[in-house]
């Protein structure tokens, strides 16, 4: 930790997570622009020791960028070892979700259930008024609700979209109303030591990106049947968590026509594969809502629902809800692909976020019912 000390009553105070990347170096270098008196705080996460290469955002080398980053910019530095509490949250809970033939979003979990909730706490302990991260996304001034972030390649109100606004409303973005290129010439114009450092990997604890590896030595899934819609036997899966909605290469079926695995049914460890058709759906079940907004009624912007981290929006029924809503159903205006029980749905009003939810299962636009998701088969 480096050390510091904040003049009494002069300046706001933010704990800003930094990560040793550029995003979070210009997002500290914007808060002191601003005024606030910035700490800084790396976490160090619990990270898989089979995978064939380092953890970019959690390795020593990562750490040490962060200090550095502290020291040229001559703010506090604090170092937190959260190793135990991420492998309970979001590792235990990535293998569970396959396991239970779902597709997990793990930056998502961490986001709502231990880096927001964190800080939050740690901010408050130090005395500090705010927490910051280097997300693109934004607050809306005036009702400080979650908004997507200017640029639209970048934006990550997605992942932010299941932490609870009460946590969000203590919250700052310093880089949301930026561009990625107009970060990295912001780091290079005042020289932080980080303007050239890599993006992050999709899951961090995985840095190889081999979770099927990585699934493999925990969770006991064997051989089970592929079905056709019709119910007959097609061929032999591996495993369930090796396969993903959508998917069409490695099934080991000759066929006609172009063959995708359209349903996971883990109660009978079977896996259900179709036509291109057969991946339409035409409504989602939710569950474990989080309300952020209320739907403004009138307002001409669309209403749409993103089911992934990144892909195109596709628009919806203007849903009906409150804020004790825990499950919804939505309508979808045209029909969706690829939609995975277990992710997250997050639904906008032009750039304002609605709502979240994990998604139960889907209705397929060819009819027949779809399995929801976590039924696990015996044994």
């Amino acid at each position: 930790m480096t050390d510091g000390f904040r003049p009494s009553g002069q300046r706001r105070g933010v704990l800003l997570a930094v990560s040793g990347g550029v995003d979070s170096g210009v997002a500290a270098l914007r808060l002191l622009q601003q005024g606030y008196w910035v700490e800084a705080v790396t976490f160090s996460l619990w990270t898989d020791p089979d995978a064939s290469k380092p953890n970019r955002c959690c390795a020593a080398d990562a750490i040490l960028a962060a200090r550095d980053l502290a020291d040229h910019l001559g703010i506090v530095h604090h170092l937190v070892d959260l190793r135990e509490e991420f492998l309970s949250e979001v590792v235990s809970y990535f293998v569970e979700t396959y396991a239970d033939a779902r597709t997990p979003n793990p930056c998502v979990q961490c986001n709502a259930h231990l880096r927001f909730p964190v800080l939050v706490r740690m901010a408050e302990e130090l005395g500090l008024d705010h927490i910051s991260t280097g997300h693109y996304a934004r607050l809306d001034p005036g009702s400080d609700c979650l908004l997507r972030g200017h640029d639209n390649h970048k934006d990550q109100s997605y992942v932010l979209a299941h932490v609870s606004p009460a946590l969000l409303r203590q919250s700052l973005f310093p880089v949301g109303d930026l561009t990625k290129g107009e970060v990295r010439a912001c780091a290079r114009e005042h020289g932080l030591p980080v303007h050239a450092s890599p993006e992050s990997q999709d899951i961090c604890f995985i840095p190889d990106g081999d979770y099927r590896r990585f699934l493999a030595t925990r969770i006991r899934s064997g051989e089970g049947p592929i079905l056709d819609r019709e119910g007959k036997v097609r061929g032999t899966h591996s495993g369930l968590y090796r396969y993903t909605i959508g998917q069409r290469r490695g099934l080991g079926i000759a066929d006609t026509e172009p063959l995708y695995v359209v349903e996971l049914r883990p109660s009978r460890n079977a896996l259900v594969v179709g036509r291109w058709e057969d991946l339409e759906v035409t409504s989602l079940e939710l569950t474990d809502v989080v309300v952020h907004a209320p739907l403004h009624v009138g307002d001409d912007a669309p209403t749409v629902v993103q089911y992934r981290s990144t892909g195109d929006s596709v628009p919806v029924v203007p849903p009906r809800y409150d804020h004790d809503t825990d499950s919804l159903l939505l309508t979808l205006k045209r029909p969706a692909q690829g939609v995975s029980p277990g992710q997250l749905a997050v639904v906008y009003q032009g750039a304002s976020v609605l709502l979240s939810g994990t998604i139960l299962c889907a209705s397929p636009r060819t009819g027949g019912r779809v399995e929801p998701a976590g039924t696990r088969a015996p044994g």
